[in-house]
């Protein structure tokens, strides 16, 4: 059992990407990563030592209330989601246990280059980076940032073969944004398998 974990950062805001997009979350960003992509857009680096406890303390504080449990209505909606850097690196079943029995469902956010872990996640998103092996080839959703250097419009066809509920085509934020969307509509007009994923927290200005 880990007596703490580096953390990055914890606070709300809306999921901006893929299948869950609006909805209100708790990020729950693991410092580090075993890969080191030149375009990324996280600052996933430093971070500190922060105990299991005082984890989902801060997770609560920043939801502002404690969920209701799942037996007070159908389903609860109170997430937190699990990204990096490279969460996988430190997930472990204590820390999913104990959000767990604070009233969140968990969404986890990976590179897919670490073996799954058997953990109860609710929602799992591959995003696969290029020159990198893929480990977790099935799973809930494929997020591809596209275009993204080392893809090819092969690997796209390759990814489209894998068993993922959703793929998500989403646009490379950089200084070419309104032709990399062009881009990616482009390829969903001809290959349908593939739904477009927009940054939505950035749209309305949030973190």
């Amino acid at each position: 059992m880990k007596q703490s974990y580096n953390i990055k950062e914890i606070y709300k805001t809306i999921q901006g990407e893929g299948k869950y997009a609006g909805r209100m979350v708790v990020i729950l960003r693991f410092a580090n990563c075993n890969l080191s992509c030149p375009w990324c857009d996280t600052d996933y680096k430093g971070g500190e030592r922060v105990s299991l406890a005082k984890i989902v303390g801060e997770v609560l504080r920043a939801y502002g209330a404690r969920p209701p449990r799942e037996s007070d209505y159908r389903k609860s909606r109170a997430t937190v989601i699990a990204t990096g850097g490279e969460p996988l690196l430190q997930l472990d079943k204590e820390l999913t246990w104990e959000l767990s029995q604070a009233g969140f469902n968990l969404h986890v956010e990976t590179n897919g280059t670490i073996d799954r872990p058997m953990l109860p996640i609710e929602h799992l998103t591959v995003s696969p980076k290029p020159d990198t092996h893929l480990k977790i080839t099935v799973g809930d959703e494929l997020k591809l940032v596209w275009p993204q250097p080392g893809f090819k419009y092969r690997h796209l066809v390759e990814f489209e073969k894998l068993a993922f509920g959703r793929h998500s085509l989403q646009p490379m934020d950089d200084d070419n944004l309104e032709a990399n969307i062009q881009e990616c509509l482009d390829i969903i007009w001809i290959r349908p398998t593939w739904e477009l994923s927009l940054q939505l927290h950035k749209m309305v200005g949030i973190k």
